[in-house]
């Protein structure tokens, strides 16, 4: 079922701890006594809130909305994947981040101080929510076949679309590109579904690996982005 945003409503679930956070690190709200304002009654917020200029609230409205996003159980897996990703040559700092979250009261609280304290996480989470949340995917038909485009200028396009830096694009293109094909494989023999044996399942997962291993070379080896036209096209 969709959920409803709205930004007293928001206001409302948030603890005002965390309010008084977002909106002082904003340097807004200073005079607002927080402390006196009960929880889940934030009419003198809302008050102080609807007297801001349109272009600041709807500016910070969307972040708002990009955090409520977050705030359930889906969310809050993107953002231990994020973490576990980010954090992957770090895997002592994993345990205590995922417990600290796992403490707080609720999702609502598990976003914010995500978005307070740990920005790092908050961009890739946001954008595999999305992916994960698609209700469909819209095939393309009758495209030409081309080979991948790993030059500079097309990483640094993909990069900037992603909201990264080329290396680290880069980067993470080859740490999924690594990952993939045994995770495809792991999917494949689970008997919890009926993939094994399916010759439709095989091509795909042979397809996985072997642009995984033209795009892993393409990216370590220099002279496999001259070779790469010799690769067929699927």
């Amino acid at each position: 079922m969709a959920r409803h945003y709205s930004t007293k409503d928001f206001f409302r679930q948030m603890p005002n701890a965390l309010l008084v956070r977002y909106f002082q690190g904003r340097g807004l709200f200073g005079d607002l006594d927080f402390a006196a304002m009960k929880e889940g009654k934030p009419d003198a917020l809302f008050a102080a809130w609807l007297a801001l200029p349109d272009a600041q609230r709807n500016e910070m409205d969307a972040e708002l909305l990009d955090i409520f996003t977050l705030c359930c159980e889906k969310g809050f897996l993107a953002i231990l994947d994020e973490a576990r990703w980010q954090l992957r040559e770090k895997p002592e700092e994993i345990t205590p981040l995922v417990e600290k979250l796992s403490a707080l009261p609720n999702h609502f609280e598990r976003a914010m101080v995500t978005f307070l304290d740990h920005k790092e996480f908050w961009k890739g989470a946001t954008r595999f929510y999305h992916a994960d949340t698609l209700s469909y995917w819209r095939k393309r038909k009758n495209l030409p076949h081309r080979t991948a485009a790993v030059d500079d200028a097309s990483i640094q396009q993909f990069a900037e679309g992603l909201g990264f830096t080329k290396a680290q694009a880069k980067r993470r293109i080859l740490e999924l590109a690594k990952l993939l094909p045994a995770a495809a494989r792991k999917l494949q023999s689970d008997s919890g579904h009926s993939f094994g044996g399916n010759p439709v399942v095989e091509q795909i997962n042979t397809l996985i690996e072997q642009r995984c291993a033209l795009t892993i070379r393409s990216f370590t080896d220099p002279a496999a982005e001259n070779n790469a036209a010799a690769e067929p096209s699927v």
